[in-house]
């Protein structure tokens, strides 16, 4: 289906206001509703305009209003007008309608007018909700005190491909929040532009797309910088129990600002407001109402973000809403992993929308107190990531992955300890170890710095083959570290298909890097004693060496050898270390330092450290 919008300035009466829209439903293929004129507040009562039908008969539609105080608090919606009795007035031949909103009470002085054209047998009442349901077109008209008026048309379905920017369904979309060692938005944790400059440039070469909870305070600031880097952005009103009527506009004022300054692509109004019993169905559906008659663009979908059986038990809150995203945690539910995905799956299938869904939250912890049957680790964060990433990719199913890094003021779970870790990369920007391997296959960011002129052909087709961890492509000539090194032999031992069959982490007691802990179980590494792995320490050439005769052999090589190069310094090589030195020499996989010395005990740079991992991979498949 496509939504068209058009707005015609009127030359004629100074309070006119044509706003027009085609929209879809079940009732007309292709609907126009334009209105033609409306009083300023507490001036007048009648409001007229006109439908124009692609196809059908104007004696098959009739028309009806509700109205909205907007700034006054907790008032609701309220309808349907002419009157409960007479809620509907009929179009003439021509399509044109004259309608007495007025009957009482605060009609006069009403600012929100809400229009619906729908069908002759549909009898409105006072659920705008369903008339939402029922409606062929419809059109919204707010007027200030001051004598402003301003027309906004509203539409019933917008398809996510209408927005001018798509999303990329080989990419990943994350939760974003900022707030890390400590910070938090409870202690009012103030964060720069740079850490949130730095944070996106995290995930830059993974996501195309970002969704964000709230639109003031310190997320206000992601909005410009996100968009600046070229981020979609899934942007959201939060509200909560706690808010008065006041606070709630301001929040919902904020979200419509930043999506009229063109910063988001999806306005979220709320998130989980049903599930946690913060809101009244009918309340959230007339803020959604609000927030998209006050959005200039009509292709922005407007929704709101709940619970699959919220969904399902408001019906109302689908066919109100543009897009449907959903939160899915089979985590939540006490479920074991095995089975996590396959209920995710359900979860989405069993809301069988017309709509574009949205899995807007999903994830699973990497440590905590278990729920139920579900089990904190980071073999099973890996195990859920993976497998969902892989069905949304082949199924074209946005998934929004929660989320970006750890945030420690976060309290949820049975025992209220598993809020804090959900993130997909630690505080300083490294990836976890346990997302490697699918990160990786999303994308490959290029390299952000010269390697010396001497490696530059091999480092160019290390990099081209994948081989290159993206946060170590800078500061070649620096020194690598044991972590560092394990990051990058991993990469060569899952482009070969070798990977345990029940991987597991924790491993080593010094480190919880997930490829430490996966070179331990297919024998390439083994630690430097009492279950330590000393991941900050520079590699040694030898230990570089070792590893890489233990990943040859490990992926299937012949790692028979003579008796290598000679060096002058080889009783200086390690007796644990001499066959491996044999091995890379006699390969041609590393060589000397110069002067007829290996130096054993000598530190391994980065660039060394991937092209020699390049020429292993070229002689496995030679």
């Amino acid at each position: 289906m496509e939504s068209k919008l058009k707005i015609v300035a009127s030359v004629l009466l100074p309070l006119a206001l044509y706003l027009s829209v085609f929209a879809k439903t079940a009732y007309a293929a292709e609907a126009t509703l334009t209105i033609d004129y409306v009083p300023a507040v507490d001036s007048g009562t009648i409001i007229t305009g006109h439908a124009d039908l692609k196809n059908g008969n104007y004696s098959d539609y009739n028309v009806t209003l509700y109205l909205q105080v907007i700034r006054r608090e907790g008032e609701k919606v309220w309808g349907p007008k002419p009157t409960l009795a007479n809620p509907t007035v009929p179009l003439d031949e021509k399509g044109r309608f004259s309608l007495n909103f007025v009957s009482g009470g605060l009609d006069r002085i009403a600012e929100a007018l809400y229009v619906y054209l729908v069908p002759k047998s549909f009898h409105p009442d006072e659920s705008e909700s369903r008339t939402v349901l029922a409606a062929a077109a419809s059109a919204s008209v707010y007027r200030s005190a001051s004598g402003d008026i301003e027309g906004v048309a509203s539409e019933s379905y917008i398809q996510l491909d209408s927005k001018a920017q798509q999303k990329d369904y080989s990419r990943i979309s994350i939760n974003f929040s900022p707030y890390v060692d400590g910070q938090s938005p409870e202690k009012g944790s103030k964060i720069s532009n740079a850490q949130i400059e730095a944070q996106l440039s995290w995930i830059k070469p993974y996501a195309d797309t970002i969704r964000l909870f709230s639109v003031t305070g310190e997320l206000a600031k992601v909005y410009p910088i996100a968009k600046e880097q070229g981020f979609r952005i899934i942007g959201g009103a939060w509200l909560d129990k706690s808010f008065n009527e006041s606070q709630i506009y301001a929040e919902l004022d904020a979200l419509v600002e930043v999506a009229n300054k063109g910063l988001l692509d999806v306005a979220v109004v709320g998130s989980e407001n049903i599930f946690r019993g913060d809101l009244s169905p009918s309340k959230l559906i007339s803020y959604i109402a609000y927030t998209r008659g006050k959005i200039y663009d009509k292709s922005i979908p407007v929704a709101t973000s709940d619970t699959i059986q919220s969904f399902l038990d408001n019906p109302d809150l689908i066919g109100v809403s543009d897009v449907i995203c959903a939160t899915i945690y089979p985590f939540f539910n006490g479920l074991p992993v095995d089975s996590a995905v396959s209920s995710l799956k359900s979860a989405y299938e069993s809301l069988e929308s017309a709509k574009p869904i949205i899995i807007s939250e999903t994830g699973w912890a990497s440590s905590g107190s278990p729920q139920g049957l579900a089990i904190a680790s980071m073999d099973n964060a890996k195990k859920y990531f993976d497998e969902v990433f892989e069905w949304a990719s082949e199924e074209n199913v946005e998934v929004a992955f929660f989320s970006i890094v750890d945030e420690e003021w976060k309290t949820e779970g049975d025992a209220g300890d598993v809020g804090r870790n959900w993130g997909h990369f630690k505080s300083d920007g490294r990836l976890k170890g346990a997302y490697a391997q699918t990160y990786a296959k999303i994308a490959r960011q290029p390299l952000s710095a010269s390697p010396s002129e001497w490696a530059a052909d091999e480092m160019l087709k290390a990099d081209a083959a994948g081989l290159i961890p993206n946060y170590l492509k800078e500061s070649f000539q620096s020194m690598i570290t044991r972590e560092e090194f394990a990051d990058a032999l991993a990469l060569l031992a899952a482009k070969e298909g070798k990977t345990p069959k029940d991987a597991k982490s924790g491993i080593f007691s010094d480190t919880d890097n997930y490829n430490a802990s996966i070179l331990f179980q297919l024998g390439i590494a083994s630690g430097v004693g009492d279950g330590t792995f000393a991941p900050d320490r520079t590699i040694t050439r030898q230990e570089a060496a070792r590893m890489l005769y233990t990943a040859a052999k490990a992926l299937g090589a012949d790692v028979e050898s003579g008796n290598g190069v000679s060096f002058s310094d080889s009783r200086d090589i390690s007796d644990w270390a001499k066959d491996a030195v044999a091995f890379v020499t006699e390969k041609k996989i590393m060589q000397g330092t110069g002067g007829n010395m290996f130096s054993p005990h000598g530190g391994y740079t980065r660039e060394q450290s991937f092209l020699t991992i390049y020429r292993l991979y070229e002689a496995l498949n030679q």
